[in-house]
């Protein structure tokens, strides 16, 4: 699972299918800026919730914006799960590629953040031949699959200055600590209709941004079946969201599937703990080849 680079004549699943997979972007950073991380938990939606499904929908994110959950996310791309607890300005998220070829682990603790990636060794030296073949421009992406080779073997954590990694491709800003992007999605809903507890509808994703975990290109090339994607949402009896899933058409990389993303525990998680073990600083052409 490797990124797809310019020149090649063939490409597999991205190796950022790995790290960012499914859940709108649900990998993990840290708490940014000054904000508030502890104090009463935000109050779920009043019972204008059953007469008013957007307004529901608007205020389900509220145990989100808490900071203190679990969730698990299905895509077709990938299986994932995390816990943020923002009082102590910690996370983790791990997920699994569905073809079940690599994993990757991204853990925050404070303002540290530390990545460790699983991949195939024969799929990096299949992509390694691709990408030599590109010449000298690919030196520099080539450099980083040598060095991936050794540090992407499931056992080493690498501490990841993530303001080095472009695009935010390795997961949001905790300042905003719903990391799994439902309320950005929300906001970007067509229609809604149900009750208190269960609402479906559609959703306009060529609007939403990267909520997914689908680079923007992707969603491109979902056309107009982007603008109006089927969801079904379901609340507890707080008005919180507890499960969201969406009919995401196919795109280049990706087929045809469901999305779904499942919040437990509220306000009940622990902090996440350093990782421990091998740890290195992540070298330079590993971010290069993040960002290629």
């Amino acid at each position: 699972m490797l990124p797809r680079v310019p020149g090649m004549t063939k490409h597999r699943d991205p190796l950022l299918t790995i790290v960012v997979a499914g859940v709108a972007a649900l990998a993990l950073t840290a708490c940014g800026g000054d904000k508030t991380v502890s104090g009463p938990e935000p109050a779920g939606p009043a019972s204008a919730s059953a007469a008013d499904p957007k307004a529901a929908l608007a205020a389900a994110p509220s145990g989100l914006a808490a900071g203190d959950y679990a969730f698990t996310s299905d895509t077709p791309a990938a299986h994932t799960e995390g816990v943020v607890h923002l009082p102590s300005r910690s996370s983790t998220i791990t997920s699994r590629n569905r073809d079940d070829n690599g994993s990757s682990q991204l853990r925050t603790v404070g303002a540290d953040h530390w990545l460790r990636l699983a991949v195939d060794p024969a799929d990096i030296d299949r992509e390694l031949a691709d990408i030599e073949a590109g010449g000298a421009q690919m030196k520099p992406v080539a450099d980083g699959l040598r060095h991936a080779k050794v540090l992407f073997d499931g056992k080493t954590w690498m501490h990841t200055d993530l303001s080095r990694i472009k695009d935010d491709r390795l997961g949001p800003d905790l300042s905003d600590p719903d990391v799994t992007g439902v309320t950005k999605l929300f906001a970007a809903v067509l229609t809604a209709g149900g009750d208190a507890r269960q609402i479906t509808g559609t959703v306009d994703l060529s609007r939403a941004g990267n909520t997914i975990g689908y680079p923007a290109r992707e969603v491109t090339i979902m056309g107009n079946a982007a603008r109006s994607v089927p969801f079904t949402a379901r609340l507890d009896d707080k008005g919180r969201l507890t499960h969201l899933e969406l009919a995401i058409p196919a795109t280049e990389t990706f087929p045809a599937g469901t999305w779904a993303i499942d919040v437990t525990g509220y306000s009940a998680q622990q902090p996440v703990a350093k990782p421990t073990g091998v740890i290195k600083e992540m070298p330079a052409d590993v971010y290069a080849l993040l960002n290629s």
